[in-house]
């Protein structure tokens, strides 16, 4: 079964129009397609890998998503950014709560 490619947020898009910065604990596959060098895999492992390990709380963590080493991490730093977790915002991460069920 083929899917239609999902379309970037329009908060990405605007943001990257703007000259303002993706936030990589809210960007969606879709959105980091829109970053240069990054295409559909590269973007799946990088949600992945938050998934899998919660936040990213530095954009250091990116080394260890399998494709992306130093040259493509500076490449990125110009274009996304790591926002403080709010307080507002629930502190359990997907991967926190899918132990807990």
């Amino acid at each position: 079964m083929l899917r239609a490619p999902a379309r970037a947020s329009q908060s990405a898009l605007h943001a990257l129009r703007e000259g303002e910065l993706l936030d990589l604990n809210r960007a969606q596959a879709a959105d980091l397609l829109l970053l240069p060098g990054v295409g559909p895999k590269l973007a799946q492992r990088i949600v992945d890998e938050r998934s899998r390990r919660g936040r990213y709380h530095g954009l250091e963590e990116l080394l260890e998503v399998k494709g992306i080493g130093r040259t493509t991490l500076q490449r990125l730093r110009r274009f996304v950014r790591i926002e403080p977790e709010s307080p507002m915002q629930p502190a359990i991460d997907r991967a926190t709560a899918k132990r807990l069920n």
